[in-house]
């Protein structure tokens, strides 16, 4: 299966080993499709889904573990842009919407 994202480096390797990235998809997403295929694609990756600054979800080695109340209101925009922030298994994922 071809990968669903590109991961481009947008700042240094940090001490914590963790760097920033815009996040390049090979395709258009819904945020709830994209959720669903990245746990599928990254089922060793954990971390925060935000959007609009707010914490949106969370998931957790190939599982959504939690969902914010107002996710719905969400799941069907599509996404305009995202940005990642993280290194080794957690990425944090930081999106906004058209």
């Amino acid at each position: 299966m071809e990968q669903f994202k590109k991961l481009i480096a947008t700042t240094p390797i940090a001490g914590d080993c963790t760097k920033g990235h815009n996040v390049i998809l090979d395709q258009p997403y819904t945020l709830n499709d994209f959720l669903e295929r990245l746990v599928k694609e990254e089922p060793r990756e954990w971390g925060s889904i935000y959007v609009l600054d707010q914490l949106i979800a969370k998931y957790r080695y190939g599982n959504i573990t939690n969902k914010i109340e107002n996710f719905e209101e969400f799941k069907d925009q599509f996404i305009f842009s995202i940005k990642s922030n993280g290194g080794w298994s957690k990425m944090d994922y930081f999106i906004k919407f058209f």
